[in-house]
């Protein structure tokens, strides 16, 4: 456990594991492999996120899209309704009450 712990290399008990922490920590190799496996997993994040907050937009937007567009539709069936019954000869003070 002290070795996983430890951020100095030097401090590590288990000399395969603190050969490997030196390698990935203070070579221009290591450094250079251990960025690029982090930048792969960044990315792969940024996918990942994009992927869902798409999605998620998407549902969003659909739904918002639904209930405006159910809205219209009552206002647009209302509207109808008062018209035929206008064309019926029904009065206008009449048809507002209900």
């Amino acid at each position: 456990m002290h070795d996983l712990r430890c951020a100095d290399p030097d401090e590590m008990h288990y000399t395969e594991l603190r050969d490997k922490v030196t390698y990935y920590k203070r070579t221009e190799k290591g450094v250079a492999e251990m960025s690029a496996v982090f930048e792969e997993i960044v990315e792969q994040e940024r996918a990942r996120s994009f992927t869902e907050g798409e999605i998620k937009g998407r549902k969003e937007g659909r739904n918002e899209g639904l209930e405006i567009g159910l809205k219209e539709g009552e206002a647009d069936g209302i509207r109808k309704v008062a018209r035929n019954l206008i064309t019926s000869g029904m009065p206008i003070p009449e048809i507002a009450k209900n």
